[in-house]
């Protein structure tokens, strides 16, 4: 399975644009919730404003109604005149004449002169009476209009949304209070109805746009269908606590703000809702423009993130690059430094650790020239090896024949030296056989010069199996014997080796070093001497010094004290033949 690998300005940019959109996205969501719940909190306080004028409208209307119908009932002449009608006696015409302007009169102007009464009219359970309208009737037109079997006989009732038939008015949207007018011993004399447009008590049942209507308890629906009754079409409905409830739920499965008020007095509940599809639409449109506006500021986001991490990361591309570079043999390259925090000061490591790299890769290149140019000397010196070396045994049985034996020593000397110096197949040699070089060298160097060389060598028996660098004592014993006090006096030089933190190799003359030497000698370990590097052998003090280090390591090599100090690491050589 293949993974996506992000490079590191992608995963900075990424965590940036996570780090900003995450409280974005939240802050959005947090932003238009609340606006939602604003929206819907005004709505619900507009529609409680409304249920609760709604309220107070049908309180005032069935107090009004109930009012008139006391007023009323609290005339006493209109009862007589009642009794009288029903007792089957005649009045006079005086009588009913005093009656109609008196008490009639004072009725008909109560009602005229308040604008929320309809009509207030008082039948009788008489026929054939003397009517006198507008307020006085007979049985007979109750029979007419349909109210015969609905005079209530215990108590007032409401007849709501009726039309008014009386006189052909066909007058609709009407409810009256009927209330039973009867004697003391509870003997039905009459009714009175006392009505009012049903719209002052419930305006939105007629004029409002949004769907309302009262239910009352015996299921009677005003204002719609039964079948397109509110609570039937509610998805939840609850139980009316107050005077009124306001509530969240679905009409028909599209969201709404339903009201339930409830009016005791006609035994019944207004419902109205409000459409919150509007509402819902408004936030869809939000959460569209928030969300373009959302994907515009993540764009921006992303694109500043992107140029300020470019930036921030310039220098560690200028590293990697660099080290690329470097791993592909561009050796001289070096990087850049364009800023001082963290990533400026890595990269100024980084070309510290190329530039010491490069350092080692030149010392090894040198010390492979080195090794490859001792590896030539020895194939030309081992060209005539074998032709030398039978020259010198036939001399020197010539010098034995003679009786010469002091020749024939010294030529045995010089064979096995020159023998020593020309094989090369091991680098490394015993300490041993080291020293017997040294001994053959000074044996020569003693044939040559009026005073005598000795060798004092100090080596633990332990020690003569320690690994060193083929001809590197030599040319340090070499160095003293030449720069030492004049050879025609007897003169030792001092070889001590002790095992201390590794090994040390001591070789110092019978004098002590002037200023002057010790100076020369650093020059020429350091390899800053002109024209006195080398011994001669050809072999100086600054060929050993890298030759020791390539081999042992660079806390290795020659020190100057009193004389010449070689620190080498303990270690046993391979090989080699025991003196």
């Amino acid at each position: 399975m293949n993974t996506v690998r992000l490079s590191i300005r992608q995963r900075f940019t990424l965590v940036i644009v996570l780090c900003v959109l995450l409280p974005l996205l939240g802050f959005c969501v947090w932003l238009m919730n609340g606006w939602r719940t604003e929206q819907i909190q005004d709505r619900t306080a507009a529609l409680e404003e409304q249920s609760e004028q709604v309220w107070n409208q049908a309180s005032r209307t069935v107090e009004l109604c109930s009012l008139f119908s006391r007023t009323f009932l609290s005339n006493g002449h209109m009862s007589e005149y009642l009794t009288a009608l029903h007792n089957g006696e005649t009045l006079s015409n005086q009588a009913l004449y005093e009656f109609a302007v008196r008490e009639v009169a004072s009725m008909e102007r109560m009602v005229v002169s308040n604008p929320y009464l309809y009509c207030a009219r008082v039948y009788s359970t008489q026929y054939s009476i003397q009517e006198i309208i507008p307020i006085f009737f007979g049985r007979e037109r109750l029979e007419e209009i349909g109210w015969e079997g609905a005079m209530p006989t215990d108590g007032s009732c409401w007849l709501l949304n009726y039309t008014d038939k009386m006189f052909s008015a066909n007058v609709s949207g009407l409810m009256a209070l009927l209330t039973p007018i009867t004697t003391d011993d509870g003997e039905l004399l009459g009714l009175l109805e006392v009505s009012v447009p049903m719209e002052s008590a419930f305006p939105a049942l007629f004029r409002s746009e949004e769907p309302a209507c009262l239910v009352t308890s015996d299921g009677q629906v005003y204002g719609l269908s039964p079948e397109e009754s509110l609570p039937a079409r509610l998805k939840e409905v609850p139980t009316v606590e107050r005077n009124f409830t306001v509530w969240e739920t679905e009409l028909d499965g599209q969201p709404v703000l339903a009201s339930a008020v409830s009016v005791p007095a006609l035994d019944g509940i207004y419902y109205t809702v409000s459409p919150l599809a509007d509402l819902h639409s408004q936030f869809l449109r939000g959460q569209l423009l928030l969300t373009l506006l959302v994907i515009a500021g993540v764009f921006v986001i992303w694109l500043l993130a992107w140029v300020l991490v470019g930036r921030m990361l310039k220098q560690l591309y200028h590293v990697l690059d660099g080290v690329r570079a470097f791993s592909q043999g561009e050796t001289e390259v070096e990087i850049p430094v364009e800023s001082r925090d963290e990533i400026g000061e890595f990269s100024s490591q980084i070309n510290l650790l190329l530039g010491s790299i490069r350092d080692l890769i030149q010392r090894q290149i040198q010390s492979q020239v080195l090794i490859k140019n001792t590896q030539i000397r020895a194939l030309q010196n081992q060209i005539n090896a074998h032709f030398i070396h039978n020259v010198l045994e036939s001399i020197k049985m010539m010098a034995q024949i003679e009786e010469k034996y002091e020749i024939a020593q010294a030529i045995t000397d010089l064979s096995k030296l020159l023998r020593y110096t020309m094989n090369w197949k091991r680098p490394v040699v015993r300490l041993e056989e080291e020293l017997q070089y040294i001994r053959h060298y000074l044996a020569l160097v003693n044939l040559r010069y009026d005073g005598q060389v000795t060798l004092d060598a100090q080596v633990p028996q332990t020690l003569l199996d320690q690994a060193v660098p083929k001809v590197s004592l030599q040319p340090i014993v070499e160095n003293a014997v030449v720069h030492g006090p004049p050879l025609r006096e007897d003169r030792t030089i001092f070889l001590t080796v002790r095992e201390e933190n590794g090994v040390t190799i001591t070789i110092r003359g019978d004098t002590c070093l002037s200023e002057e030497d010790r100076s020369r000698m650093l020059r020429s370990i350091n390899g800053t001497l002109e024209g006195g590097s080398t011994s001669g052998n050809g072999i100086g003090l600054h060929n050993i010094q890298e030759r020791i280090q390539s081999t042992f390591g660079a806390e290795y090599g020659l020190q100057v004290g009193d004389g010449v100090t070689v620190t080498l690491p303990r270690r046993e050589a391979e090989g080699g033949e025991r003196l």
